[in-house]
């Protein structure tokens, strides 16, 4: 979970917008008292040539997705409180046991203590299911792997001067149902329950104005807590976390974060190898133009699995999109990303590229008509899990 809450540090990731960009959304909202509610409606109807990703047995479906969402901010001068809700479900022309029901609410809350301390709670209770294209998932699921999310970011923030320090604190739970399998069963889904508790500090130091240096230090403790029969393996175990870097905010031109480190785990089991893997935080706005915008997005770190032999993933991955208003009310995008991810104990490899474009026409500030296109390439070692996608849409977005 990122999302930023303005007024309380660059650090959080802010979300920035250059002034003829920030103009296409004119949503004002409903006040209720000191709130302002924001209701949306997404309804985009999705053509995928593949949608099941697979190597051979490529199958076509239509998909159509109805997504409600609705967000309640504060509108105070001090602290800030922000809930939001949401529906997806989505509906498969091809067969129906692909149907899926998403739901889930967050709340994130700011306590400003003084003007150079203050506290900030992200928290959020889901329910998910898998991507029919998922590693992790049953290679013969007859149906998406639904799952429970529940997380809770805590991080605080004191600032004297050029100095910054801020302790952080996280929990998440993964809790997956077991799923039918084709030709009947059932797949036992428990061994991918997990714990995950989070606990660190980061210190920044403003060098020059807009150039914040940091330095950052995490310990993991990851905690399968399903009932392993003899011959699964239980990936329990602790990772170490450190990376570096520089948070930016330069006037409106330049906002983000630019980290890198490493990170290594270590498991419970001894017949398991330790994964170390090179840790990436990248996410950075460039405003190019006053009309025109570019994002540049990284990750990368140690990554979980279930597949046989491998005890976790090296994985990085990086994404650069654009945005640019061709007019105030046409919006035109496009995006190029790759990711490679290496799992540990096994000689598999899986290299992914994908490309896209969008336009959005917005027909007055509340609703919209979009389009957009986007090919994936998955490229592994691993025989059957290579494949090639590619996906067409359509879709209406109603706001206020």
């Amino acid at each position: 979970m990122a999302v930023g809450c303005a007024g309380f540090g660059a650090s959080w990731a802010q979300e920035a917008t250059a002034p003829q960009l920030e103009n296409v959304d004119e949503r004002t909202g409903v006040r209720v008292n000191s709130f302002i509610l924001r209701p949306e409606l997404r309804v985009e109807g999705v053509y995928s040539d593949n949608y099941l990703q697979s190597e051979d047995d490529e199958q076509s479906s239509y998909l159509f997705v109805t997504r409600p969402e609705v967000t309640l901010e504060s509108d105070w001068r001090r602290h800030a409180l922000i809930l939001s809700a949401f529906g997806e479900y989505g509906l498969y022309t091809e067969d129906s046991d692909d149907n899926y029901t998403e739901f889930g609410g967050s709340a994130i809350g700011v306590i400003d203590i003084t003007r150079a301390a203050g506290v900030r709670i992200e928290t959020g209770l889901s329910r998910l299911s898998d991507g029919r294209g998922d590693d992790n998932a049953p290679g013969a699921a007859a149906e998406p792997t639904e799952y429970t999310l529940g997380e809770i970011d805590i991080e605080g923030r004191y600032k004297r001067g050029r100095l910054r320090l801020s302790p952080v604190a996280a929990f998440s739970l993964r809790d997956y149902d077991d799923v039918d399998l084709i030709g009947g069963g059932s797949s036992n889904e428990d061994d991918r329950d997990r714990l995950t508790y989070v606990g660190g500090a980061e210190i920044g130091y403003e060098f020059l104005r807009g150039y914040e240096a940091f330095v950052r230090g995490e310990g993991l403790l990851i905690d399968y807590n399903g009932d392993f029969e003899p011959g699964e393996t239980d990936r329990s175990g602790d990772s170490l976390r450190a990376l570096g870097g520089v948070n930016l905010s330069l006037s409106r031109l330049v906002e983000g974060r630019v980290g890198v480190g490493y990170e290594q785990r270590s498991f419970d089991e001894d017949d398991l190898e330790s994964v170390d893997s090179v840790s990436v935080d990248l996410g950075v706005d460039w405003f190019v133009t006053p009309l025109t915008s570019i994002q540049f997005i990284g990750e990368g770190g140690v990554g979980e699995t279930t597949v046989a032999g491998s005890s976790g993933t090296s994985r990085l991955a990086g994404t650069v999109s654009v945005r640019h208003a061709l007019r105030r009310n046409v919006l035109l995008g496009g995006f190029v990303g790759a990711g490679t991810e290496d799992f540990d104990g096994v000689e598999r490899t899986d290299d992914t590229l994908s490309a896209g474009a969008s336009v959005e026409w917005l027909l007055n500030p509340n609703v919209s008509l979009g389009a957009r296109y986007a090919h994936t390439n998955e490229d592994s070692d691993a025989e059957g899990e290579s494949y090639t996608e590619n996906q067409f849409s359509l879709g209406l977005r109603a706001r206020y």
